[in-house]
């Protein structure tokens, strides 16, 4: 199930809650800067042959370009790579795993360890297409009683999702009994389903040099078809 984006408008960013909805002290805001996002930069890429955050698209390392356009939606950016040195050299706050070489779910425990308390956004460095309005969207679903918010069609998308701190106990847990799929954890966390963006890509991750291109050209055809619609309309 994907979103229908001819519903949406150029003030999108602006969110009112209902109610209950939302956070403690305020029932409008606005989806800028109100949690920090956590960019999974930590593992091998084996398959890609080299480090695959810093595989470069229309001129910038991929983690780079993830993080600039996070930026204009969050409250600060963070990388989780293998060391805190990693992208310094790219101007990017960065911070080591806790749990070096147990995947995303390692990721996801240092950006709780790091953030303390509140919600957090936590995203894979290989996405070659995210837009601001995505945050909105997973934004809109927080509450107080939910640990976490998802995109999900066929399966969950755990890698573009919202968490919340009092997870923290949930991932420690799956950590020590080595059950590393983050699915799970969205699971038992009973987390709020949301509907694929309509934009959201066929190939929304990239773990090889061959997989980037294709990613690139299967996004190259989608803005070529949507703006052949509006030209129609």
């Amino acid at each position: 199930t994907r979103h229908d984006c001819r519903r949406g408008s150029s003030d999108e960013r602006t969110t009112v809650f209902p109610q209950g909805i939302g956070t403690a002290d305020c029932t409008t805001m606005t989806t800028e800067l109100t949690v920090p996002a956590y960019i999974l930069a930590g593992g091998q890429s084996a398959r890609f042959g080299s480090d695959k955050a810093r595989a470069v698209v229309d001129g910038q390392p991929l983690v780079l370009r993830i993080a600039n356009t996070l930026r204009t939606v969050t409250h600060g950016v963070t990388v989780i790579a293998q060391s805190p040195e990693r992208y310094a050299d790219l101007g990017l706050r960065t911070i080591a795993d806790r749990w070096p070489g147990r995947g995303p779910l390692a990721g996801l425990d240092a950006s709780i360890h790091d953030r303390g308390n509140g919600w957090l956004l936590l995203v894979s460095c290989d996405f070659v297409h995210i837009t601001p309005d995505w945050v909105g969207e997973l934004v809109r679903r927080r509450g107080r009683r939910q640990l976490a918010v998802a995109f999900q069609g066929e399966r969950w998308e755990p890698l573009f999702a919202l968490y919340h701190t009092r997870l923290a106990i949930v991932v420690q847990a799956h950590l020590t009994l080595d059950e590393l799929a983050l699915w799970k954890v969205l699971d038992e966390a009973s987390a709020v389903s949301v509907p694929l963006p309509c934009d959201w890509p066929r190939m929304a991750h990239v773990n090889s040099p061959l997989e980037l291109q294709q990613a690139l050209a299967q996004h190259a055809l989608s803005k070529e078809h949507t703006h052949g619609e509006e030209n129609l309309s």
